[in-house]
């Protein structure tokens, strides 16, 4: 399928490194085919159907800043000769605006990896002219923007792919598969931080907090639906929103006085621009394990303590309870989270719609966002 690639910053070099190396890094390295099989299921239960390795074919790139395209047809000409590739016949074109790239009855899709406040309006106007879009987070501003693209593309008949990366995460697929092993969910709390890549069309909520968010409303399922976010404490540094404590419950209820604090499970989250160690945790306590995704730690990021009993049994002498076991469950990372994405967004163009409960989970979780800004 013939694709442009829109905006080569920072996700734009990664989007492009894996369009044409899956499983690329940010050395360019020429992947591994060894470590590959045909085809892994993914994303259960919004699909059971097996993911493959997508080939998009780029045929152009567009940047309002033209240095950045032509950086990206740079990359794109080192990458192919380091994989041994020859050179392309008809290498991409640079564009010299996107009304150029809507035009073009060549481009059957696009990719969006522009500032957040352009996902709108760019979105929607290459879904009016019949592309395939695969947007980054966040897909917009607001929910009733997302709701209104969604309703574009079903209009049009083409298909539209927010990507909510973590939901591909060998861990998240693995955690969302056995919740039911922790019990009754607890306590959860996040964080999720790193010094600089400010923002200022939309806050460290909408850019990091959301990524949290969207793993909790795909990991809890129904048990996330009902989530109440009463208080969000953001602090603000040279005029950008740059860090966020953010405190829920998974109750349904607002605060007050009378809240029983116990009856339901704690949710607390942080996020923040101005941390100068990189932090991408995740702690589910729940009444028979915990679980810890560490996005960061090499040595396992996914890290399961069972307890030696069911806390919710009240027969069992609570002072007799030992220190719980660890184990570190075998996960299936033979495609990166971007790769298996890109490979939803061929899949779901394949099946010519858009998944439904993908949609409806990228406007759950837009919604949410509305919520904690407003608390």
């Amino acid at each position: 399928m013939k694709c442009v690639l829109v905006g080569y910053g920072y996700w734009g070099r990664n989007v492009l490194q894996t369009l044409l190396c899956p499983k690329g890094n940010a050395q360019f390295e020429k992947p591994d085919s060894s470590q590959h099989t045909p085809s892994t299921p993914i994303l259960a239960p919004y699909t059971q159907t097996p993911l493959a390795p997508a080939h998009f074919d780029i045929i152009g790139f567009y940047d309002s800043n033209l240095a950045q395209a032509q950086a990206a047809l740079e990359d794109y000409a080192r990458l192919r000769t380091r994989q041994g590739q020859p050179k392309s016949a008809t290498p991409p074109r640079i564009y010299a605006d996107f009304d150029s790239v809507c035009a073009d009855s060549e481009v059957e899709a696009v990719f969006l990896i522009t500032p957040p406040h352009t996902h709108f309006s760019l979105a929607c106007q290459a879904l009016e002219s019949g592309k395939h879009c695969f947007v980054e987070k966040p897909l917009a501003t607001s929910s009733v923007q997302c709701a209104k693209l969604q309703q574009y593309a079903a209009d049009s008949a083409v298909v539209l792919h927010c990507d909510h990366i973590f939901l591909y995460a060998p861990a998240v697929q693995y955690l969302r598969a056995h919740i039911h092993e922790l019990g009754e969910i607890l306590h959860i709390s996040a964080r999720r931080a790193n010094l600089g890549r400010f923002q200022r069309d939309v806050s460290v909520v909408w850019d990091l907090a959301l990524h949290d968010l969207a793993i909790l409303d795909y990991v809890l399922g129904d048990a996330f639906r009902g989530a109440r976010f009463f208080k969000a404490h953001v602090v603000e540094h040279a005029g950008f929103d740059a860090i966020a404590d953010i405190y829920g419950d998974l109750g349904g209820i607002e605060s007050s006085p009378k809240h029983d604090s116990h009856s339901f499970a704690n949710i607390a989250i942080h996020a923040s621009w101005l941390s100068p160690i990189k932090v991408r945790s995740l702690f589910l306590s729940g009444s028979k394990a915990s679980a810890l995704y560490d996005e960061m730690n090499p040595a396992g990021k996914l890290a399961i303590f069972p307890y030696e009993y069911d806390l919710c049994d009240r027969a069992i002498d609570a002072n007799g309870m030992s220190a719980p076991t660890m184990h570190n469950p075998v996960l299936d990372s033979h495609m990166s989270a971007l790769e298996a994405s890109i490979a939803d967004f061929a899949l779901q163009i394949g099946a010519g719609r858009a998944r439904q409960e993908l949609s409806s989970h990228t406007l759950r979780v837009a919604s949410v966002l509305e919520q904690i800004s407003q608390a």
